[in-house]
């Protein structure tokens, strides 16, 4: 007789993944979803990119579906309204919150900055983790994928000295600036620890977190503290400390014994509660025995940070290796000390020579050498400061906004600005002498005000930091910079009025990785030059003088601005694309009134923008439109109509490319159309070139027909100078070329 299976004995399905809310290339609110990063008990993450900007975040949605849900979507949107106005390098920077409708249903969601890696440095990591230390960060087209600190665990090799070290420098920087703020984070462990290229840590997830400041609360905060939620316990035993388990609320100091235990975990790979644990306690080195006993203590009023976190100077997320700026009150005057570091080890406090300041005397660099100054905990306004020849200052501003009284800076100096915050530099002729560089990192914000003198310093910036410049109108570019080098991103916003553009095409405005020049410019002899990725033209721009526009290799510069009048002012200024351009051209400003002459001698230009050149609309009397030139070498086409007036219209000369369409597709129609002997058509797919009238200048025309698809590529309205004589190359088989009395078409053979 058989026996019939029942209870624990029965077959279970398999368990069925649960269906992620969104899905890659979903859009909601301009925000496109690149892929999901995790998810939880209380929510998803996704990686979202902004469509506008092209900049990319972590999208985290509340998805808890239990009895007290109610509960855990109030208190989801108090922390993330408390955690909105904090900004710290080590913690997870809340942007913004919202709700988004999905499913059917409104679903809360944070907007945070992205912390992750690719999938190549993932890989390498999770073989040996030091590989983190030499990381490059994610590239632009790099999927993201999340790398947290509890991925060290299963990584065939331990984690170095070094390494943890810098994780632990930078959890415990962050740790203590939410205690500072009044916020317990409650739930510190390696998931929760987030890692990016060259070994730094990100502190996320505030699900747990307690806020007792009240000046965090914003209007109509309730406390929501998670035992209210009717589970006195919560959060990974492992890490708990012995008062919670108890019951008692959570506080700093069970913060200090989950970062105590997490770090024990990660150096020994053994939980701090295990039998073994005592033992290796004993043989780990002094230092992080001491750290271990004193954050991990049974007492928590015995808990505190380690004394020499406190005493030794601090290495910092980019390793600054001994550099102090420590402030205190003295006879009622703010009191300085600005250490100069060296480049190899840390030197020892007492070989440090200490510069005292205070609010009357300048904080001066010498020369050749390096500092960094930590910010003022008591004091808002910086005191002057002057940085030799050849020195460096660096300040980490800490999410905060400053103001700087006074700035001298030497030929070869630098102060590096590091992000998040922002400084606001006053430039006048009484506080502002720069012959040095201004270096923006990490999501710096610089802003000058002023009407500045003409010394000239050089700027540089990297993607997600901004230079505000508010200089008064009628301003030279290269009379207030030597050079402005946005290469690796980041925007230039200029407020004032005509800001004259004349960085010539020998220290042109670089722009790339979604750099963005944005300002009511204005060309005497200027240069834009995109290094890689894609830089943004943008603003309103005028044309009095002459204007370059080229791309290096693989980049892109994309003129996007609202409004560009290219005048011919004294009937000799022109645009041009010069024969050093690699890249691509994107013309496609919403307002293009091209009255100036523009040579395209090199790599490819793409025209989006429609316009007509009209006389009327030039405020300068008596001035003449000019033709369009394209020269040998260079590329032309794309979707838009061109109206030239008077004489005036697009010249192709030998050697140049004409293409229609864009990728294959599309129409570019021209009223005057001429081409030179030697001018080359391409049959691109199902692109088509339209011109009013056609003026042949010579025979033959080339067809570059290696793309060809059966259809029309060239039609006319009238033709000048004919017969056409086409001569086709790389004419695909089974396909030839044929001319009507209007038209060149691509066809099959019958």
């Amino acid at each position: 007789m058989s026996e019939t299976p029942s209870g624990d004995n029965m077959p279970r399905p398999l368990p069925v993944e649960k269906a992620w809310l969104l899905h890659a290339g979903d859009t909601h609110e301009s925000l496109r979803v690149i892929c999901p990063l995790g998810r939880g008990g209380m929510g998803e993450v996704y990686a979202v990119e902004d469509e506008r900007t092209g900049l990319r975040f972590a999208l985290k949605l509340l998805t808890v579906a239990c009895a007290d849900a109610d509960f855990w979507e109030k208190r989801f949107g108090d922390v993330a309204a408390a955690m909105l106005p904090l900004s710290h390098p080590n913690i997870g920077k809340v942007l913004r919150t919202g709700r988004l409708d999905c499913a059917g249903r409104s679903i809360p969601y944070l907007l945070m900055a992205l912390v992750a890696v690719s999938r190549d440095t993932f890989d390498k990591v999770r073989c040996s983790p030091d590989a983190l230390l030499g990381a490059e960060g994610l590239p632009r087209d790099a999927t993201p994928v999340p790398l947290s600190a509890a991925d060290l665990l299963g990584a065939r090799r331990k984690p170095s000295e070094a390494l943890l070290e810098r994780l632990f420098a930078d959890v415990s920087a962050g740790l203590r600036y939410l205690h500072d703020q009044g916020v317990v984070h409650g739930d510190v462990k390696p998931g929760n620890i987030l890692l990016s290229a060259k070994g730094h840590a990100t502190l996320v997830d505030f699900g747990m977190a307690r806020i007792d400041s009240e000046a965090l609360r914003p209007l109509g905060y309730e406390v929501t503290d998670v035992a209210a939620a009717g589970r006195a316990i919560l959060g990974t035993s492992s890490y708990l400390a012995p008062e919670l388990l108890r019951g008692e609320p959570r506080s700093p100091a069970s913060d200090l014994y989950a970062l105590g235990a997490t770090f024990f975990l990660l150096h020994t790979r053994v939980p701090y509660g295990s039998a073994a644990a005592h033992f290796i306690l004993d043989d780990l080195p002094e230092r992080w025995q001491t750290r271990f006993r004193t954050l991990m203590a049974a007492n928590p009023a015995a808990r505190h940070w380690p004394k020499e976190e406190e005493t030794r100077p601090r290495r910092g997320r980019r390793r600054w290796l001994a550099a102090a700026l420590a402030l205190g009150i003295v006879a009622g005057s703010a009191v300085s000390l600005l250490r100069p570091w060296q480049t190899g080890e840390a030197a020892d406090s007492a070989d440090v020579q200490p510069l005292r300041l205070s609010g009357d005397i300048p904080a001066f660099v010498e020369p050749g050498t390096q500092a960094m100054l930590l910010p003022p905990t008591r004091l808002s306004d910086l005191p002057d400061i002057q940085i030799g020849r050849n020195a460096t200052l660096t300040f980490p501003m800490e999410g905060q906004t400053w103001t700087l009284r006074s700035l001298s800076q030497a030929f070869g100096s630098t102060l590096t600005l590091q992000g998040p915050g922002k400084l606001a530099i006053p430039v006048r002729q009484d506080t502002f002498r720069n012959y040095g560089t201004l270096a923006l990192t990490s999501g710096a914000t610089a802003a000058l005000s002023g009407n500045a003198p003409d010394i000239p310093f050089a700027v540089k910036t990297e993607q997600g930091c901004a230079l505000l410049a508010e200089l008064g109108a009628n301003r030279k570019s290269k009379a207030e910079f030597s050079r402005l080098d946005m290469g690796d991103g980041g925007e230039f916003i200029g407020n004032g009025k005509r800001f004259f553009v004349n960085h010539g095409a020998d220290a042109p405005i670089l722009l790339g990785k979604d750099a963005r020049f944005s300002a009511h410019w204005v060309s005497l002899g200027g240069a834009f030059c995109a290094t890689k990725g894609t830089g943004f033209l943008a603003g309103m721009g005028h044309v009095y003088g002459d204007l370059a526009l080229w791309a290096k290799p693989g980049a892109t510069l994309r003129v996007v601005c609202s409004g560009f009048f290219m005048y011919d002012y004294w009937k000799q200024g022109e645009v041009t694309i010069p024969s050093d351009n690699a890249g691509t051209v994107i013309l496609e400003s919403a307002a293009f009134v091209p009255l100036c002459a523009f040579h395209l001698r090199g790599g490819s230009t793409l025209l989006r923008g429609d316009f007509e050149q009209n006389a009327t609309t030039n405020w300068c009397e008596n001035k003449t439109s000019r033709a369009w030139h394209v020269y040998n070498g260079a590329t032309f086409g794309g979707n838009a109509t061109m109206r030239f007036s008077g004489d005036a219209g697009l010249v192709l000369h030998g050697g140049a490319t004409l293409e229609g369409g864009e990728n294959g597709q599309g129409v570019l129609e021209v009223n005057r159309l001429t081409l030179d002997s030697g001018a080359v058509l391409r049959a691109n797919n199902l692109a088509l070139v339209k011109a009013g009238s056609l003026h042949l200048a010579g025979a033959p025309l080339r067809i570059d027909a290696s793309r060809a698809q059966p259809g029309p590529i060239l039609v006319w309205k009238s033709l000048d100078g004919g017969p056409l004589q086409p001569e086709p190359f790389g004419l695909p088989d089974g396909l030839r070329l044929r001319t009507t009395s209007n038209s060149l078409v691509v066809e099959a053979i019958p």
